[in-house]
């Protein structure tokens, strides 16, 4: 007889999963941006003592290279985080809600994340395997498994500047990360119950020509989004706005 499963599949909505790794590639280069600039130190606890034994200094010489480590580590999680947020997008565009328009560009935008990914996935797998190449960069030359930073918003990986692919990544957070997500979700609750109003909209009524209300002007974040719709309509431009 077959034991019960101790540990079963946690079901995650595709929306979800995509907001996860929206969050997450962002959250990384941000940690990345923040090392680079200073904003952000990588210290041992040695520093603050005055003992100068053998262990303290191996660890003095580690937080030197600590840095520079971690901004690859982040690099490379920002990398592939994104490259998986395309994959989602790519098969599931029907559970995602997002317009077709903003799809398509962050998938062209992204899409050239894959062969760097590949290679640092698998360019020392063997035989057959794709291998790292050369490209030139800001006069020099690097391959997809190496890091050249030139400041927060010039770090180089082989062909690629990820700053740039960083900002579409960012833009398709604020279309369809978590917070996005929320606001979606507090919509469809307004709309259940009836609400006017909620985080960053809200709908103002139109009196007709005899005091009565059934048209409602749409707001969002303080601007205008549409006149004269009815509620129901309102709900559904702010469901695709939001």
């Amino acid at each position: 007889m077959d034991e019960p499963n101790q540990n079963p599949a946690v079901e995650i909505a595709a929306a979800e999963a995509f907001a996860l790794l929206l969050e997450t590639a962002c959250e990384d280069f941000e940690l990345a941006q923040d090392l680079i600039a200073g904003r952000l130190r990588v210290a041992s606890a040695s520093d603050a003592q005055t003992d100068n034994t053998v262990v303290s200094r191996k660890l003095e010489l580690r937080s030197l290279r600590a840095s520079p480590r971690i901004q690859m580590a982040l690099a490379k999680s920002f990398l592939f985080h994104a490259r998986r947020a395309n994959r989602v997008c790519t098969f599931n565009k029907a559970a995602l809600n997002i317009d077709r328009a903003d799809r398509k560009q962050f998938l062209k935008d992204t899409d050239p994340l894959t062969a760097v990914r590949d290679v640092n996935e698998h360019g020392f797998d063997g035989k057959g395997s794709i291998k790292p190449s050369m490209h030139e960069q800001e006069g020099g030359t690097l391959d997809e498994t190496s890091m050249v930073i030139a400041g927060p918003t010039k770090i180089l990986m082989g062909p690629l500047n990820l700053y740039d692919y960083y900002l579409a990544v960012d833009r398709m957070r604020k279309l369809a990360g978590f917070e996005a997500l929320f606001r979606k979700k507090a919509v469809k609750r307004a709309a259940q119950s009836g609400d006017l109003s909620g985080p960053g909209w809200r709908l103002f009524p139109v009196q007709g020509g005899r005091g009565e209300i059934q048209l409602y002007d749409i707001f969002v974040d303080g601007s205008w989004r549409g006149s004269r719709r009815t509620i129901k309509q309102c709900y559904e431009v702010l469901i695709a706005l939001i």
